[in-house]
């Protein structure tokens, strides 16, 4: 697993949280949307493909970020857990 400086560790998890919070909001956004169609009898209901293309659109910073960090998806997950786990050690 890559050794990261405390900066870089506090920047990779702002950036899944900041992940998480629009993922979020997205999807609470899109139900809204598809509800609203739904209800107005739209014949098009927006499908699988909107979600994953804003899903690849609201991960571009975090992909950025762990390429500037040269880590995998599986060593950043790996880093977010151990953080996650001291942090809550810590409290």
């Amino acid at each position: 697993m890559s050794d990261l400086s405390p900066e870089d560790r506090d920047r990779l998890m702002r950036s899944q949280r900041q992940l998480n919070i629009w993922a979020l909001i997205a999807i609470i956004v899109l139900v809204a949307i598809v509800v609203a169609l739904a209800a107005a009898g739209a014949s098009v209901v927006p499908g699988a493909l909107v979600g994953v293309a804003v899903g690849a659109i609201l991960s571009i910073p975090h992909r950025r970020l762990l390429n500037e960090l040269r880590l995998t998806k599986q060593e950043a997950r790996q880093i977010i857990i151990a953080e996650k786990k001291r942090r809550k050690a810590v409290r």
